[in-house]
């Protein structure tokens, strides 16, 4: 409870957060971090960050290698000129199947697994 409430007032030197991607694109990091965003609880603000993720995503939103230019700017802004966050790992997953498990389909973003195609030959 203390925590939660210290985390909601920003009273906090340090603080540890983990997020995993809904979908395979940077925007699913970088957008968190835009002033005023929804996830954006430590409140970080910085115009040039909110100017470059807008432009990758409505200016520069059809060509391909100039969107993916802005992102990497925003990531140099959020991860090393700022020093906003800090990221420590990055999650995977480790599983074990039967081989008569067929068609079992895993997913590297949103749900882990799908079942809908999956059968067993056992």
């Amino acid at each position: 409870k203390v925590r939660l409430q210290n985390d909601q007032n920003q009273d906090y030197d340090f603080s540890m957060s983990g997020w995993g991607p809904d979908y395979q694109d940077p925007s699913t990091f970088l957008d968190l971090f835009v002033t005023d965003g929804a996830q954006n609880r430590m409140s970080y603000s910085n115009k040039d960050y909110d100017k470059i993720l807008n432009d990758a995503s409505v200016t520069y939103a059809a060509d391909e290698q100039k969107r993916w230019d802005e992102m990497v700017k925003a990531e140099q802004i959020l991860l090393t000129d700022d020093v906003a966050v800090q990221p420590l790992y990055q999650r995977s997953t480790a599983y074990l199947q039967k081989d008569y498990i067929k068609n079992l389909q895993k997913n590297p973003f949103g749900p882990d697994y799908t079942y809908k195609e999956t059968y067993l030959t056992k």
